[in-house]
């Protein structure tokens, strides 16, 4: 029985170690990003794109963070507390958010809710966020991606 009792405790002592030493759901996704967006709205047959858009995710807890976004086309996404899911090689988000955008005339910013779905590659080599702001130009979807902006005939 006292063998039994030593293996028990070694193997939950084990356990925690390795417990310790593994990221969790937020610290894999956890840095900086830089790709481009394509915004889509009824107003426009074709999207609209920017280069080296911005965004940086830092740890909220275990399974949440925090998202700030610099989109020069699009203002300043803030986020907090964004619910982030493990399924295989993605790390899965979902969560609220406010995007606050310069009006097109000029004036003062004004600030939307937006609804953030998406995912980003746990090794972070990938990523791909859809942003919803049903209040701007009777519903916008921004999506924010690795790499450059598509090429499109003008």
């Amino acid at each position: 029985m006292k063998t039994l009792k030593i293996a028990l405790m070694t193997l939950v002592a084990a356990c925690t170690l390795v417990a310790c030493d593994k990221e969790t759901t937020a610290e894999m996704i956890e840095g900086s990003y830089t790709g481009y967006t394509e915004a889509k709205f009824q107003y426009s047959p074709n999207p609209i794109y920017a280069d080296d858009e911005k965004m940086t995710i830092s740890v909220n807890g275990s399974i949440a963070v925090d998202i700030a976004g610099q989109f020069a086309q699009w203002g300043n996404l803030s986020a907090s507390g964004v619910e982030c899911t493990l399924s295989g090689d993605n790390v899965n988000l979902t969560g609220k958010g406010k995007l606050t955008m310069q009006g097109h005339g000029g004036g003062d910013p004004t600030t939307y809710d937006v609804e953030i779905s998406g995912s980003v590659a746990k090794d972070r080599s990938a990523f791909d966020l859809t942003l919803n702001v049903p209040s701007v130009m009777g519903g916008t979807v921004i999506a924010f991606r690795n790499g450059k902006a598509p090429q499109t005939e003008e």
